[in-house]
Formats: structure tokens, C-alpha cells, sequence
């Protein structure tokens, strides 16, 4: 909880975002793919669906620099639900940029090309 607290008012990065806006910059993010461990073990809900964290997860998904996350199980229709509810915050909040980390190497096709679809669903860009 400590590493990445949220906003006053549960207003996510939405605040900032408005701020950076001001100053005349643009608002990025930086995040892993896949979801939190955390969620996968509290069985956390999906957005917008009756699935959980734990039913999406490929648990033997996990990036070799970073084991926050366990990658997704794209053949479970809910892991482009996850992603489609993750953008779609990220662009509520006002959010321009996203690196998308731990997609590369190895080479992960089915993960972005679901983030790729999340982002077009997203709407356009403002």
C-alpha cells in the first residue's frame, strides 16, 4: 500500500494528470503487463465482469527482472476485459502515455496485441 498510494478521494492519477496538464506537459504511465499478484491472490474482480484475477492470470507468465505480476491467459475471455478496464481508467484519469513494460523479451504477441485492441476501444486520443 505504502509504494503506490492513490489519490486524496480515491481520484487515481486523475489530479496529477490535470496538474502536468497545466503546466503544459503531458501526463505518462508506466506500468508491467499482466496484473498485480496481489490481485490474483485476494481474488480480486475483473471490471465490468463475473470474473476474477485468479481466473485470468497465467500464473507461469512472470517477468525475469520484475515478479510483481503474473501475465495473462489470453485464451480466457476475460484477460481483454482486464486490459479494455485498465485503459479505460488510465484514460478517464486523463492519461496520455503508457509504457507497457515486459512485452518484448521474450516476445509477448497475445499480450499486446490486447493491449493494442484495449487502447483502439479506449476511444480517441484527446
Amino acid at each position: 500500500m505504502n509504494r503506490f498510494p492513490s489519490a486524496v478521494g480515491s481520484a487515481g492519477y486523475g489530479p496529477l494528470a490535470d496538474r502536468v496538464h497545466q503546466l503544459g506537459l503531458r501526463f505518462g504511465l508506466h506500468i508491467m503487463r499482466g496484473t498485480p499478484r496481489r490481485t490474483v491472490a485476494d481474488r480480486m474482480p475483473v471490471a465490468g465482469t463475473a470474473y476474477t484475477a485468479d481466473e485470468i492470470a497465467g500464473t507461469g507468465s512472470v517477468c525475469p527482472r520484475n515478479a510483481d505480476n503474473y501475465g495473462l491467459n489470453h485464451d480466457h475471455s476475460g484477460a481483454q476485459a482486464y486490459y479494455d478496464a485498465q485503459v479505460a481508467q488510465f484514460a478517464r484519469w486523463g492519461v496520455d502515455f503508457i509504457k507497457a513494460d515486459d512485452m518484448l523479451f521474450p516476445y509477448h504477441e497475445r499480450e499486446i496485441s490486447a493491449y493494442a485492441r484495449a487502447i483502439a476501444r479506449s476511444g480517441p486520443a484527446g
